[in-house]
């Protein structure tokens, strides 16, 4: 009768678990997409960051223009 379990046997579907597993690559387009976009939001968010107080100050001087403050 031979044993449930021998250690030769773990070993080899571990051996084969770690080879199945360095040769995947299912799950790499996800991730390369998702950092992908990651990197597209920080440069967004870099880039508002940077011209957004020169957009405003555009806007309130344009405002400022077209609507002047009541004379007193």
């Amino acid at each position: 009768m031979r044993p449930v379990c021998e250690i030769s046997d773990i070993a080899s579907k571990f051996l084969y678990a770690c080879k199945t597993f360095r040769t995947d690559d299912s799950g790499a387009t996800a991730v390369e997409y998702g950092l992908m976009l990651g990197l597209i939001i920080v440069a967004i968010m870099g880039t508002m960051a940077a011209i957004g107080t020169s957009i405003g100050d555009a806007f309130e001087t344009i405002s400022t223009t077209l609507n002047p403050p009541p004379q007193t």
